[in-house]
């Protein structure tokens, strides 16, 4: 079993006994939606290095003895809610697997194209709008997406065999999907900045200036580097705008709620719109 497996259920362990959550969303019980989505992920990765029949198991019992771990904790408790969602994430995850992916290979290229995003033309384009919906829908904190950073890094490493013969798949979007939240927390949930530096954020790694596409090339880790680049350069320029123009203009102003309501309606379409144009 990889060592990188052991990560991944060490960062599920620190993320049930943390005392505050570190996703600040209005969504109701998105705990549970957390719980589902992590242990899905988990799952994935666990059933094709162990026996099937045994990882099930293993991850049912895991599951409830978090839970009863919680029960210690003073700022925690037990909550059924939470293990009944571990447990749909994965069963899940299960069916899946034994009916459809089948084999690891399989798993890499479900996560690595966002769940078929990156087998569309423009994926990368289509994967960074995707990460601005999730951020304005969860409003993650800088732990969040450190821990996000941490899990893409992680996963990169837990998969490398599969990136030796293809050093970047067209359909691996995961960079681009995660390389944006770089720059999100910083754009005060303000429309113009989020335009701006989306087309930064894309000039920057379609191009690739400034040394950026001797990143690419480093082992393994060249795949994210270069997209982690690109949201470093667009956090600069955004940066320099926001201390140039803090005065001057209301248009740099946090959203209102709605206008937090029309650019979500906005980007919901223009994802639409980039996914039927490459579809049809």
């Amino acid at each position: 079993m990889r060592k990188s497996l052991f990560i991944f259920y060490l960062i599920f362990l620190i993320g049930i006994i943390m005392p505050s959550p570190i996703i600040k969303s209005n969504i109701k019980n998105v705990d549970i939606l957390i719980h589902f989505s992590y242990l899905f992920f988990l799952s994935l990765l666990t059933f094709p290095l162990i026996n099937l029949s045994i990882s099930l198991l293993f991850l049912i019992i895991f599951s409830f003895l978090t839970e009863i771990l919680q029960i210690f904790i003073s700022t925690r408790n037990f909550s059924l809610k939470d293990f009944s969602s571990d447990l749909m994430g994965i069963m899940l995850a299960f069916l899946i697997y034994k009916f459809i992916l089948k084999k690891e290979k399989n798993v890499f290229v479900l996560f690595s194209s966002i769940f078929g995003i990156g087998f569309i033309k423009g994926g990368g384009t289509i994967a960074s709008i995707f990460s601005i919906i999730l951020f304005y829908i969860f409003k993650p904190g800088f732990l969040a997406i450190l821990i996000l950073f941490i899990l893409t890094i992680i996963y990169t490493l837990h998969f490398e065999k599969f990136l030796k013969f293809e050093k970047d798949p067209s359909f691996f979007v995961l960079d681009e999907f995660s390389g944006f939240f770089l720059v999100l927390p910083f754009l005060n949930f303000n429309y113009l900045l989020i335009i701006l530096s989306f087309l930064l954020y894309r000039a920057f790694d379609i191009l690739k200036p400034f040394g950026i596409k001797k990143l690419e090339r480093i082992k393994t880790f060249g795949i994210l580097l270069d997209d982690y680049a690109a949201g470093i350069f667009t956090l600069i320029i955004i940066i320099i705008i926001k201390f140039l123009f803090r005065q001057a203009s209301p248009l740099l102003h946090p959203l209102s709620s709605w206008q937090h309501i029309s650019l979500n309606s906005f980007l919901m379409l223009l994802l639409l719109n980039q996914m039927a144009a490459h579809l049809l």
